[in-house]
């Protein structure tokens, strides 16, 4: 039961974010720009604990993270933010190390893309979808492999999830995909592919940030959400599950 109450607890700060959606674009990028300010402040903090060098970190970060809102879409502006997260992980490697700088690169590029994602005229649906599948991933994977248990996914990187868990939550997430095909105007075959690859890359983004954190010797990202870590914890999920649906829809697969 303390799991349970747990995991909701966990659950509801997504609430802001979907509120966001539900009033509506100015707020919701509104929203997604106070989320981004706190996911730039973590992941300038672990990489620079001295505060000065810390606070130009998490400026370059959030400014990086907001040129979306400030670009017309086009080749050139994506060009010019691609660059220029190159060139941040390109130093963040010089002055740090490659695994901290691509972890960095990579977080980036997932706040950017929330930015741009949250442009589209669809806006609503596109980032209230993602927050219910990846939620509903992240929750079903944990209950059903503490259920279920067996062989484990990544012991080396995260001791407490297993294979069971990984197939719970691409179920969880596929469920949840489902009930959303009357918001999606998409085919049920459809939906659910979706949901699933949206499952398998946010459990890779959550395994990714538990080897960051592992490597830099962190149990969370920081303690701003007590009893629950950090806000890059919370949203690892979509490290890479934002980046992906950019491109879906910006070649227009979706």
């Amino acid at each position: 039961m303390t799991d349970l109450i747990q995991r909701v607890k966990g659950a509801l700060y997504f609430v802001p974010l979907i509120i966001g959606t539900l009033l509506d674009q100015p707020y919701l990028n509104l929203v997604v720009g106070i989320l981004q300010a706190f996911m730039c402040f973590e992941l300038a903090k672990i990489l620079a604990p001295a505060s000065a060098k810390m606070r130009v970190y998490a400026v370059v970060f959030f400014v990086t993270a907001l040129i979306p809102y400030l670009s017309v879409y086009n080749a050139i502006s994506y060009g010019t933010v691609g660059a220029l997260i190159l060139l941040i992980t390109i130093y963040l490697g010089w002055m740090h190390d490659s695994f901290r700088a691509l972890f960095a690169g990579f977080v980036l590029l997932c706040l950017v893309s929330l930015s741009a994602l949250s442009l589209y005229d669809n806006a609503v649906v596109i980032v209230v979808s993602l927050a219910l599948i990846i939620t509903a991933c992240d929750v079903t994977a944990y209950f059903i492999g503490r259920l279920i248990g067996g062989p484990k996914l990544a012991p080396a990187i995260s001791p407490g999830k297993t294979i069971s868990g990984a197939i719970g939550g691409l179920l969880g997430a596929a469920l949840i995909g489902a009930a959303l095909v009357p918001y999606l105007a998409i085919s049920l075959q459809d939906a659910l592919g979706a949901a699933i690859i949206i499952g398998i890359f946010a459990q890779a983004g959550d395994l990714y940030e538990s080897a960051f954190k592992r490597r830099v010797g962190i149990k969370d990202s920081s303690q701003l959400i007590p009893g629950h870590g950090g806000f890059l914890d919370r949203f690892d999920g979509y490290i890479f599950v934002a980046p992906l649906m950019l491109i879906l829809f910006g070649i227009g697969a979706i």
